[in-house]
């Protein structure tokens, strides 16, 4: 399973950063990957379809765990593939938060030409994760300087 870790910081308070990254519209646009979440606010009913767009394989994830201003966990399974992606948000003083994301990522034996798959998958991952972190950071970073 390919799994991909990455931090940002963001230079306001974990309550801050938590309000704002809920908000829907502050999430990243991310080349190759579709992510749409069922509300404007990720709230714990949330549900997100997400899809890699050059292999069509998509999923729909639902929020498993959500402790508000410090972490949310998304998980999605298929027939295809499983996914599971986490944020978490820790002080590194009261005006800097550590974003945390991790990705885990597992193609099921059943998925039609897994084997050529897996590397397509990893390489677009591997790109696609850092780039929503940095977007994220970005997006709240105008959001709360806007605000």
């Amino acid at each position: 399973m390919p799994s991909f870790k990455v931090t940002e910081t963001v230079p306001f308070s974990r309550e801050q950063v938590f309000s704002a990254g809920i908000v829907t519209s502050n999430w990243p646009h991310v080349a190759a990957l579709t992510i749409e979440p069922s509300g404007e606010v990720l709230m714990p009913d949330t549900i997100i379809r997400t899809e890699i767009d050059r292999l069509n394989l998509g999923l729909e994830c639902a929020v498993t765990e959500y402790e508000m201003y410090e972490r949310i966990r998304l998980e999605g399974k298929s027939k295809l593939a499983r996914v599971a992606l986490q944020f978490v948000l820790t002080d590194i003083d009261r005006n800097n938060t550590a974003v945390n994301y991790s990705l885990d990522f597992e193609l099921s034996n059943k998925m039609p030409g897994r084997r050529l798959a897996s590397p397509i998958i990893r390489q677009i991952l591997k790109k696609s994760v850092p780039e929503f972190a940095e977007g994220y950071k970005q997006n709240i970073t105008n959001y709360l300087t806007i605000k």
